[in-house]
């Protein structure tokens, strides 16, 4: 401190002057001192964070190397087991075309695919091993590529055996009872079908859209073939899109939705007193009178 007040006398100050500029001197000191301690303190972190770096690097090696140690003594005894395991497992039978339901054998395939442990890319070449009839047709008119992608093959099967929205809603309409089958389980079936086919519709499970959903499936029913089949195609969803979309069809080609002239009044079943409907003339009874008369449902197209 006294060579500033030395050096401010040399310099010719006096009093005050001296004074301030022994203190500014001072004052450029403090921070010289200051910013060097900043420094040295950043320096020190600096050396802490690579010092932890260097540390959490060896720690990361030496995992990577526990770990590789690890597989290498285990992927053997892995590898061990799934044989072991395949070698207890049923050997999965062929498709029966003709008496396998495709859909339940596809589940069946999945699960022992995945029980096996098989990978997703190899199920396309191993489930084309077990296939017979209209199956095997299918994979083999698929192209190199197709054929080995599971998914598009399981598609096309599905298809094949009109396993579809349509498909669904045909199973539903015709479903019987079969051969020692209880009523819940009926029913249970019955409900499966039409679940099915609501999912595959892709409606929500509303009032208002399975409302549409039976409407439409009966009014593409009672449409000419022609004109359901294109609505199908453009595969519409919402019942106004459907009905606007048979609407401009039926203009184009210049014709109307129903064929007949007239519509024949609703009569129900066992008319009491076999009783005219109001507006029929009476006829004399046909020879077919008080015969039992089955009515066959006319099977859907897909």
């Amino acid at each position: 401190m006294a060579e500033f007040w030395a050096k401010g006398a040399e310099l010719g100050l006096k009093g005050k002057q001296l004074t301030e500029f022994v203190k500014s001197q001072e004052r450029l000191i403090a921070q010289g001192q200051e910013r060097q301690a900043q420094r040295e303190e950043r320096q020190m972190e600096l050396k802490r964070l690579e010092l932890q770096i260097e540390m959490e690097t060896k720690r990361l090696e030496l995992q990577t190397e526990m770990v590789r140690i690890q597989n290498e003594y285990e992927a053997p005894r892995q590898r061990d087991n799934q044989q072991q395991m395949l070698h207890r497992a049923p050997k999965l039978p062929a498709f029966a075309d003709g008496k396998d339901q495709i859909d339940c054998y596809l589940a069946r395939f999945e699960r022992f695919a995945e029980s096996a442990r098989w990978q997703r890319d190899d199920w396309a070449i191993q489930l084309s091993a077990h296939l017979t009839g209209a199956a095997l047709e299918v994979y083999t008119r698929l192209s190199n590529h197709d054929a080995r992608d599971y998914d598009v093959l399981k598609e096309a099967l599905l298809r094949c055996y009109n396993f579809t929205e349509r498909g669904y809603c045909q199973r539903f309409r015709e479903c019987q009872p079969l051969s020692g089958e209880t009523p819940s389980q009926f029913v249970e079936r019955l409900s499966s079908y039409l679940q099915t086919w609501i999912e595959l519709s892709g409606e929500e499970q509303s009032y208002e859209s399975l409302w549409d959903l039976i409407v439409k499936e009966q009014f593409l029913n009672a449409c000419p073939k022609d004109l359901a089949t294109r609505l199908e195609e453009q595969k519409l969803r919402g019942l106004k899109d459907i009905t606007d979309a048979a609407g401009r069809y039926l203009i184009a080609h210049g014709r109307t939705l129903g064929t007949s002239k007239s519509t024949k009044p609703f009569q129900k079943s066992g008319n009491q007193g076999n009783q005219p409907v109001k507006g029929q003339t009476e006829s004399a009874p046909s020879s077919n009178e008080g015969q039992n008369i089955t009515c066959f449902h006319q099977e859907l197209d897909d």
